[in-house]
């Protein structure tokens, strides 16, 4: 009848195997979009502050002498790393912004530069990992493409071959965000002698107050401010493990299809 032609007749419904494998192309676009933010954003910051009070220190309430209830930002040192160099931007009394850029092949040192260097190289291997995965698992969508893969290569290589792939983009990203942390100690080693900062922990604010400023024999209290730590880039990198990690999962328990030979199921010689 009619209707039980139309009933048969019908698009197959999507398979374990494709809905699991959409998944997979998915987590793998979304490491390496990840990827691509971490390469082009900062990945480390530190930044040196000055506030000054609006009111004069003789004006401070009596009940608290040292409080400074209202300031305002005097000027400032500011020093951004992404994984190509870093910018220096300061800003002066007098409100004017001078920001220079420099390679880390012109810093004097080469703590700091192979730690940059360093995440920069695994960052890309992911980068291109992660597309590379997407690449392949889109192409395993085709039938014909992956039987003839599979009937090349056998079941067990090409297994292992999607397996290796997943599995070394998170060992690359691991890598890339754990050599990160030894960023002090790079500090220490091409500043010599170092007292407080980025060369001692790897994140922290300190803030220094009771300093005095004098404008027009009048006395202001001055309040400095110190931090530095990670920037976006390094936590992009630790936000595409999770899911490199689901990644390398799904294809673990995503078993392929076994493959027919169209050649042998028409009765033709293979």
């Amino acid at each position: 009848s009619d209707w039980l032609y139309q009933l048969t007749s019908l698009p197959p419904m999507v398979s374990q195997f494709e809905k699991r494998n959409y998944c997979a192309v998915g987590l793998a676009l979304l490491v390496a979009g990840l990827t691509i933010g971490a390469s082009i954003v900062n990945w480390y910051s530190q930044s040196d502050v000055l506030h000054r009070s609006t009111i004069s220190s003789s004006q401070f309430s009596t009940n608290q002498p040292t409080s400074v209830t209202s300031t305002v930002e005097l000027n400032y040192t500011k020093v951004f790393y992404d994984l190509a160099g870093y910018t220096i931007e300061s800003k002066l009394s007098t409100g004017v912004i001078d920001t220079v850029f420099t390679e880390y092949t012109s810093r004097s040192g080469d703590g700091v530069k192979n730690v940059f260097e360093t995440a920069r190289a695994f960052v890309i291997i992911s980068l291109v990992l992660a597309f590379v995965a997407a690449i392949i698992l889109s192409i395993f969508f085709f039938d014909s493409i992956r039987n003839k893969v599979i009937f090349t290569f056998g079941m067990g290589i090409t297994r292992i071959f999607l397996l290796a792939v997943p599995l070394i983009l998170v060992l690359a990203l691991a890598v890339g965000f754990l050599v990160f942390l030894g960023l002090p100690g790079a500090f220490e080693d091409d500043l010599g002698t170092c007292v407080e900062g980025p060369c001692r922990t790897f994140t922290d604010t300190i803030k220094t107050e009771g300093l005095e400023d004098t404008v027009d024999s009048t006395t202001y209290s001055l309040i400095r401010t110190q931090s530095w730590g990670p920037d976006a880039g390094w936590y992009l990198v630790l936000a595409s493990i999770p899911s490199a990690l689901v990644l390398l999962i799904v294809v673990v328990i995503n078993n392929l299809p076994l493959p027919i030979d169209s050649e042998a199921s028409s009765g033709e010689a293979l």
